[in-house]
This record gives structure tokens, C-alpha cells and sequence, in this order.
């Protein structure tokens, strides 16, 4: 190590106190030899290699609050599609129906808190019974394998248009539905037994390229299955399924990459594809960028020492006024091992977690305080402060590996956003301020 760290951090403050009373056209411009001074400088030219990454393993979506359904043609990432598995439970189990004379017609209605694609167009899902069961102790991925349904769909082909705000929506689904729904319901009939019969349904997109996906709140008010009939008096009365806490459910979220040259390669966990200096993100399928930083130990071919005054990462979006395909809210950068995975550590609860770069002021090789980034509209961009990592890597602090560009693990299941950056005029691109020490 040619500099101690501890000592290093204070030749960096003095170079900072120091070089603040300067003008400001000095930063960057190197002094002239013989001038006993440090010379201070910024870039922002080194090559950042970037490469398309499938994530080794799935993302999970079983027994949350939610679900998705519905579609959307993406023209950088392709077309992604969602299908939505459910159980349904008796709202009313020790209700008796038994002598009903008719049923009228059945509805699905459905709230939804989220919305992403194109809401200008119009699209259809469709419903379908399970001929499967569902597990409520089973762990379901986002890349989980179809659930067999019945091919014959329950509802009517209605076309609707995704809004962009919180909304219902309603399918009106066959009246023979209701009537085996009924009649399975006798005296005695608990969610148990009525599952054992009724396995629960699909919400299937008809088209895989058209519209928006769409996250269905389960446990609202506004989603349930009511069947409107007449009594053993021929009175009006409804009777409700509901999905419940208790019931199993889950989303399966594919994509078709075919189309799209860079991302086509990606179709089994951990595929790659070089990126050519892109980042591309997108939360529920799992895509990830690897950075790396080749050629940066160049910073000191010409001198002893190098302080790190700032390095920051900045991750550049073409901003559109028309894109339907919002960005990511919140990113994170895990440090990858010397196999070109991500490094893990053993936490305190005995699992082992992804080792996340920290913020800065912070242990660089610390695991306590992982530096979250969220999304700049104002000037679309996204950026890390690597002072301290960058620092680290000079001086085999730390290795520089590279680092895996990440949705936080709050959004990578509970939306399906995608990231495309460094296209067009924007760039990935990483500019550091230092001072030459010799």
C-alpha cells in the first residue's frame, strides 16, 4: 500500500481545504513541473464496461397483497406479459344457498394500485379455472412454470383501457360459473372443501404485445367474484368469492427478448450480454447491469500517491416527454467477487445477503449503511457517490471486482419498471476529482 488510508484521508482534506480558496478554473488543470504544489484534476473519460445480466436467482411474488396481469410491447426491452394465479374463498362459508332458482349474472371486479405500459391502447384479460392446485407453503417465482387451467375461458373477451390513476375495472363472467359455484355450496361447506372443487382462477392477457400490466389489490373491497341470483322466494340476493390472506397466490411475469439484439441472449438465470457501455434494469424479470472499471489503477502510472477528492457514479436516462416506461425509483450497486458474482457476507440472522456498496462517511467494507439511489427527474439521472469505494480500489483497500447495478430489493417485486441508460446522447459514466501527491 503506498499511502496508509488513515493518513490519506487527511491529505485529502488538506488538499480540499487548500484548493477551496482557488478559482475555479483551476480544478483540473495541471500544474506546471516545478511547481511544488499538488496539481488537482477531473474526469470523467475512463471506459465503463457494461454487461446485460439475468439474475441468478428468481424474484419471488407468492402470497403478497397483490398481483399482476396484463401486457405491454416495450420497444428496448420487448414484450412483457403478466398472468395472475389466485385461490378464491367463500366470503360466507356457513351461509346456505341451497334452493335458489336462478342466477342472473356473475361479475369480476378488480382495484388496481398500478399501472405500466401503454394506457392508451386497449387490451383484454381473460380468466380461466385452475385444474391445479395451488400451495399456500410453496415458494412461487416470477419464472414459475404455467399452472394448468381449464382451456375454456369463464368470462366474456371485454376490451378495456388501463387508467393512469388508481381505477377499477370489471369482467363479466358466464352464468354457468355462478350456478356450479352455488351449487357446490351446501350446508356444512368450509373454504376447504369448496377448494377442493373450485382450485381457483388465471387472469390471463390475451395478447402479450398491447396495453399496460396492471397490480390487482387482492385485499381490497373493490376485487371480488359476485354472483347476483334469486333465492329459493326468488328474491334478489348476491353471494361473493374473495381472495383472502389465507389463500395462495402469486404472478408470473414473462418476457419475449427475441426482437431486441442485446437482451435476446438472455433466457436462462445468470445469461449475459455486453451491454457496449448501456445499462439496462427492469424490475420483476430480473435484468441487471454489471459495471466495471477497467484501466482505473492508470490513475497513478504519473505519480506516488493519489487522493480521491469525489468519484461519482452517474447512470445517464434519455429523458421523453411520451415514454409510457417510467424509471426505477430506487437503485443499489453490489459489490461482485473475483468470479464475477455478487459478493455475499453472513449476517447476524445466520442467511447470507449481498454485499451493497456503503454510503459515503461510511465503512467502505461495511454492510450497515448501504448507499440507496433514488431516481433525479430533474436532470434524469441517477447518481452514486463512490469517493471512499474508488479511494479503496487505489489502494487494494477493497478489489475492484466490478459492481452489479440493481432495482433496491423494495421495488424489484413490486413493480415491473425498467432502466435503459447510456442510449442516445446520455452516457454511463464515471467522473473523479483528485489530486496528484508526489
Amino acid at each position: 500500500m503506498s499511502l496508509p488510508l488513515k493518513k490519506l484521508g487527511l491529505v485529502i482534506v488538506s488538499a480540499l481545504l487548500f484548493y477551496s480558496c482557488s478559482k475555479k478554473d483551476n480544478i483540473g488543470l495541471k500544474l506546471q513541473p516545478g511547481d511544488n504544489e499538488a496539481g488537482v484534476f477531473v474526469t470523467d473519460t475512463f471506459t465503463i464496461a457494461t454487461t446485460a445480466v439475468l439474475k441468478n436467482d428468481s424474484i419471488a411474488t407468492y402470497n403478497q397483497s397483490y398481483v399482476y396481469t396484463g401486457a405491454y410491447a416495450d420497444p428496448e426491452f420487448g414484450n412483457v406479459s403478466a398472468t395472475a394465479y389466485t385461490q378464491l374463498l367463500l366470503k360466507d362459508e356457513n351461509r346456505s344457498v341451497s334452493g335458489f332458482t336462478s342466477v342472473d349474472s356473475v361479475v369480476f371486479f378488480a382495484g388496481y394500485d398500478y399501472h405500466y405500459g401503454d394506457t392508451s391502447q386497449f387490451q383484454t384479460v381473460n380468466i380461466y379455472k385452475l385444474t391445479a392446485d395451488l400451495d399456500k407453503t410453496t415458494t412461487y417465482f416470477s419464472t414459475n412454470a404455467a399452472i394448468s387451467t381449464d382451456p375454456t375461458m369463464i368470462d366474456t373477451d371485454v376490451q378495456f383501457k388501463a387508467k393512469p390513476s388508481t381505477e377499477n375495472f370489471k369482467l363479466a363472467i358466464n352464468n354457468t360459473f355462478g350456478t356450479d359455484v352455488l351449487n357446490a355450496i351446501g350446508p356444512g361447506t368450509t373454504n376447504a372443501l369448496f377448494l377442493n372443487t373450485f382450485k381457483g382462477i388465471a387472469i390471463v392477457p390475451k395478447n402479450n404485445n398491447e396495453g399496460a400490466i396492471l397490480r390487482l389489490k387482492l385485499f381490497s373491497n373493490a376485487t371480488r367474484i359476485v354472483i347476483y341470483f334469486k333465492d329459493a322466494s326468488s328474491n334478489p340476493a348476491t353471494y361473493e368469492l374473495i381472495a383472502s390472506t389465507s389463500g395462495a397466490r402469486f404472478s408470473r411475469i414473462i418476457s419475449d427478448r427475441t426482437s431486441i439484439p442485446v437482451l435476446s441472449t438472455l433466457v436462462n438465470s445468470g445469461d449475459e450480454s455486453n451491454a457496449m457501455g448501456k445499462a439496462y434494469l427492469q424490475s420483476g424479470l430480473g435484468i441487471r447491469t454489471k459495471i466495471k472499471f477497467p484501466g482505473l489503477e492508470n490513475l497513478k502510472a504519473n505519480s506516488t500517491n493519489v487522493a480521491i477528492n469525489k468519484a461519482e457514479l452517474i447512470i445517464e436516462v434519455e429523458p421523453s416527454t411520451t415514454d409510457p416506461y417510467t424509471q426505477i425509483g430506487l437503485l443499489e450497486l453490489l459489490k461482485l467477487d473475483n468470479t464475477g458474482n455478487v459478493r455475499k457476507y453472513l449476517d447476524t440472522d445466520g442467511s447470507y445477503k449481498d454485499v451493497v456498496v456503503q454510503k459515503e462517511g461510511f465503512d467502505v467494507n461495511g454492510t450497515a449503511f448501504p448507499q440507496d439511489v433514488t431516481f433525479n427527474s430533474s436532470n434524469s439521472t441517477y447518481t452514486f457517490d463512490l469517493s471512499g469505494y474508488i479511494h479503496a480500489l487505489l489502494y487494494d483497500v477493497d478489489a475492484n471486482n466490478g459492481l452489479m447495478l440493481v432495482p433496491h430489493p423494495i421495488v424489484s417485486s413490486t413493480s415491473v419498471n425498467r432502466v435503459l441508460a447510456g442510449s442516445g446522447t446520455k452516457k454511463v459514466r464515471l467522473k473523479i476529482y483528485y489530486t496528484t501527491i508526489n
